[in-house]
Formats: structure tokens, sequence, C-alpha cells
């Protein structure tokens, strides 16, 4: 009840306020007008709005024309993030473009030989700073701006009401948050549970270890790689560099490569690719790890 208040705050609020208004240089328009969602301080005219770091601003032209509204950190030289395109509520809009990609993601992904997948992926789905990766039914999260950063418990609300998952971890570690003067943050922001967690891609079975890892757990980009491989690797010895878990060396061996060698400087990886061969039933002695820096 705590979380839909403060969700149902937000909406009413966002419904209800007038955004500062950032005015932007002659010129500064034109990948806005294209849907490019950054917005650089080499835009900006010299006069700035009063408002919070990670605020929420209305964007004009020079001209005086409505833009966009866009979260605003001016410590950062991506100052700006556009977070709807029309004139209105901008958290709706917002909403709507989270709940079109999960929508779009859940119908072409999810079914019983995968369960581990993107859902949201930043400015592809037109939500700046949000990374946002289904792992079974744990969602893991990354903020990666001060303006989603702050948002972070309206998203969490949105992402409940929308995919319904058992809990959702937020993994916040990725080195751009730094441009944006924000600090690492790793854990729970739903609920809680075990730090590993089963799934499958495409029959494979892995353990994502939420804390500890890359990235959100797995490369979860890399399924049509993987997948790639494990169509070519027939009859193969296989090396596989920067391996991290051994996605691609697991993905060779069950499509029926003789040898694979995983190098990769991360030790606790390798221990983690070994239990994934282990869980798929592949024989140990066609799989070895070398813990070394492949550069």
């Amino acid at each position: 009840m705590v979380r839909r208040a403060h969700h149902d705050k937000l909406l009413f609020l966002a419904m209800t306020t007038k955004y500062p208004i950032l005015t932007l240089r002659t010129g500064g328009e034109v990948h806005l007008r294209n849907r490019h969602h950054s917005i650089f301080k080499t835009s900006l005219s010299t006069t700035l709005p009063e408002v919070a770091p990670g605020g929420i601003v209305e964007v004009h032209s020079s001209k005086d024309e409505f833009l966009c509204f866009a979260t605003f950190n001016p410590a950062a030289y991506i100052c700006g993030r556009a977070i709807a395109f029309e004139k209105g509520d901008p958290l709706a809009q917002l909403k709507l473009a989270m709940e079109r990609s999960i929508h779009m993601r859940e119908q072409f992904f999810r079914n019983e030989d995968t369960n581990a997948y993107r859902l949201i992926n930043a400015e592809g789905d037109g939500v700046p700073g949000l990374i946002c990766d289904r792992y079974n039914d744990t969602l893991v999260v990354q903020f990666t701006t001060m303006g989603m950063d702050n948002m972070r418990q309206w998203v969490a609300d949105v992402l409940m009401a929308a995919c319904k998952p058992a809990r959702i971890f937020e993994k916040s570690t990725s080195p751009a948050r730094k441009k944006e003067n924000l600090e690492p943050v790793e854990g729970w922001i739903v609920g809680s549970g075990e730090a590993q967690v089963p799934v499958k891609e495409r029959g494979l079975n892995f353990l994502i270890s939420l804390t500890g890892s890359q990235k959100t757990g797995l490369f979860i980009d890399q399924r049509e790689m993987r997948s790639l491989v494990r169509s070519t690797a027939a009859g193969r010895t296989v090396l596989d560099c920067c391996s991290y878990v051994g996605g691609f060396s697991l993905s060779a061996l069950m499509g029926g490569a003789v040898q694979a060698d995983a190098v990769d400087y991360d030790a606790f990886a390798l221990e983690h690719a070994k239990k994934h061969m282990e869980l798929n039933g592949v024989e140990a002695s066609k799989f070895s790890t070398h813990a070394e820096d492949v550069f």
C-alpha cells in the first residue's frame, strides 16, 4: 500500500505540475526533433532553470516551441534525457513506453525454453537510464541516470504491476553512473531471495548470480550469438576468450563441439562456468578453464 501511494502521488504531481522550462540555443533542437533522447550541455542557452538535479523539465527551442519533457542533471555533460515527446503528462508517457516494451518482449521471447531476456533497453525503448532484465521470476534493474535514479520506487511500482515478478533486484553498478555523480547501488528493491536464480535460455540451464557478477548477471543481449555458435559447433574445438560464465562454451558443447577452453581473468566467473557445464550434463573432460588475462 505504501508503494502504491507513492506511485499515485507521483502521477498526481505529474498531472498537476508546471515544469521548469529549459531553453536550447538556436540549432540545439535538431536531434530532439529526430527523437534523439540526449541533450548535451553545448545545446543549452545561457539561462538554466531552477530544478533539483535529476528533476523533470519542459524543453523548448530558442523560438519557445515545445520539444519534449526531460530529466535534467546539470552536473553531467549529457545533461538532459528526453522521457516524453508529446505534451501532457510525461510520467504517463514514460509508463506507456515501459509497458509497450515489456509486452513486446514477453510476447516474443517468453516460453517454456526461455525465461531470461531483456524487457527494457533504455533509449532503445524510449526509457533513457533504465535497463530491466527478466531472470525467471526475478527482475534485475540498472539505473544509469540521476533522473531515473530519482524515480527508483515509481519504476519498481510500474514493473510490479506490468510483470508481476516475485522480486526486483537493483544492480546499478555501471561506470556510466560516475558521469551522473551517482554511487554504485546493489540490493533488493522489492522482496528478497536467494542470490542465485536458475534460468533457461533456449533449453540451456544457467544459474545467474545477482551479486558479484558483471552486467545484470548474464550478457543477455548475446542470446542470438550463442545460438549461432551452438548451430555451427558440431565436431569443432572452441577457444572462448573473455568467456565470463561460459555461455558460449556451453552453447558450443551442447551443439556438438568436442572441446572448449574458456579464458577469463575472473576466476569466480570460471567456477560458475563449471557449474553451468554440470547443470547441462557436459562431460568434465570436454571443458577446461584458464584464469588469465586474454590481452
